[in-house]
């Protein structure tokens, strides 16, 4: 859609998979080829890329619920 990427925010990318990633824009002459997916437990997860049309769904990441904290 029209909605734009920002680039390092985490989204869910549907693909063969689902995953949620930090994502960077890989572009050729200002359009976007592909994305580079990002964990942020890098010490496990390297970076790969992926072509933009591997790309079913984008979807943006808003909160993170997690068992941290919570008493």
């Amino acid at each position: 859609r029209d909605d734009p990427i920002y680039e390092n925010h985490v989204y869910v990318v549907v693909t063969d998979v689902v995953v949620a990633k930090r994502v960077q824009l890989i572009k050729d002459n200002k359009e976007i080829v592909a994305l580079r997916l990002i964990s942020d437990n890098d010490a496990l997860y390297r970076p790969y890329d992926i072509e933009r049309d591997e790309v079913r769904k984008l979807l943006k990441v808003k909160c993170r619920l997690t068992k941290h904290g919570i008493g």
